[in-house]
C-alpha cells in the first residue's frame, strides 16, 4: 500500500481537483516536449495552451489555507538547472506565476469581490511588462482571480464578464509569444474555451472508485505535481542542451528578449 502523506492529507479518494489537475498535467507535459525537444512542432505548443491555465485557476480556487512553502524552493532550483542548461534567467519558470498569483488573490480577496473587472483591467495594462520577468505575466493572476471568483461568487454576473474576457483574450495574448497560423488561433481558443467551461463548472466532489494501482498512480501525479514538473522539466532541458542539442550551448543570456 502506498504511504505518501500528501496522499491521506487531502483525501484517499479521486476528487474533481485531481481530474482537473491531471488534465493540466498531461497537456502541460505535451507543451513542455515541444518547447525543449520539437520546438517547430508548433501544434504541440497549441496543445499545451490550456494547461497552466488550469493550474492557475486551481491555485485561485484552493482555500488560502493550502499554502506550500515547498514551491519557492522547487522554483528556484528549476532557474538553477536553466541556468545551468544554457536557458536565460528571465522569464522566470510558471511557478513563480503561481506564487505570485496566489498571493494577489490571497492579498486582495475583497477588492477582486468587489472590483472584479477592475482587477480584469490592471492585469490587462501590466501584462507586457511581467510576461518579461516571469512565463505568462500576469495572465496568471487573471485565472487564479478566475478561480476565486467562481468558488465565492459564481452565480454574480460580474463573474461571468470577468470569465469571458479572460477566455476571449487569452488566446490573442499568446501571439506575443507564439507565430500562431489561423487554424492554429482557432485551435487555442476551441481548447481555451473548452477549459473555460469546466473551470466555471468545477466543483469539488470526490469519486468513489475501486482502490488499484492506477488510481493510487493518478493520486500521486496529481498531489505530487510539483515535484513532477521540476523533474520533467529538468530532465528536458538536460536533454534539449546536452543530448539532443536543441539548445545550443552559448554565452549566459539574462533575458530572453
Amino acid at each position: 500500500m502506498l504511504r505518501l502523506s500528501r496522499l491521506a492529507r487531502y483525501g484517499a479518494g479521486l476528487s474533481s481537483h485531481d481530474l482537473l489537475k491531471l488534465v493540466a498535467v498531461a497537456l502541460m507535459s505535451i507543451d513542455h516536449i515541444g518547447a525543449y525537444l520539437y520546438p517547430d512542432a508548433l501544434w504541440l505548443r497549441v496543445i499545451g495552451r490550456a494547461s497552466f491555465p488550469l493550474f492557475f485557476f486551481l491555485a485561485g480556487y484552493a482555500p488560502a489555507s493550502r499554502w506550500r512553502w515547498d514551491i519557492i524552493w522547487v522554483a528556484l532550483a528549476v532557474e538553477l538547472v536553466a541556468v545551468l542548461t544554457y536557458h536565460p534567467l528571465f522569464p522566470l519558470n510558471a511557478l513563480f506565476g503561481f506564487i505570485i498569483a496566489r498571493l494577489v488573490v490571497l492579498r486582495y480577496h475583497e477588492v477582486i469581490v468587489r472590483e472584479p473587472l477592475m482587477c480584469w483591467l490592471l492585469c490587462l495594462v501590466f501584462l507586457t511588462p511581467t510576461v518579461l520577468l516571469w512565463e505568462y505575466g500576469t495572465q496568471a493572476c487573471l485565472f487564479a482571480i478566475y478561480g476565486y471568483l467562481v468558488r465565492v461568487q459564481r452565480e454574480q454576473y460580474t463573474t461571468l464578464i470577468f470569465a469571458c474576457l479572460t477566455i476571449a483574450t487569452y488566446p490573442l495574448l499568446q501571439l506575443l509569444g507564439f507565430d500562431f497560423s489561423l487554424p492554429q488561433l482557432i485551435a487555442v481558443y476551441v481548447l481555451i474555451i473548452g477549459a473555460g467551461i469546466a473551470m466555471w463548472y468545477f466543483k469539488p466532489h470526490v469519486f468513489t472508485l475501486r482502490d488499484s494501482a492506477a488510481m493510487r498512480t493518478m493520486l500521486v501525479l496529481s498531489r505530487y505535481s510539483l515535484y513532477y514538473y521540476a523533474l520533467h522539466l529538468a530532465l528536458l532541458m538536460i536533454l534539449a542542451a546536452y543530448v539532443l542539442h536543441t539548445q545550443a550551448p552559448q554565452a549566459f543570456r539574462l533575458i530572453n528578449w
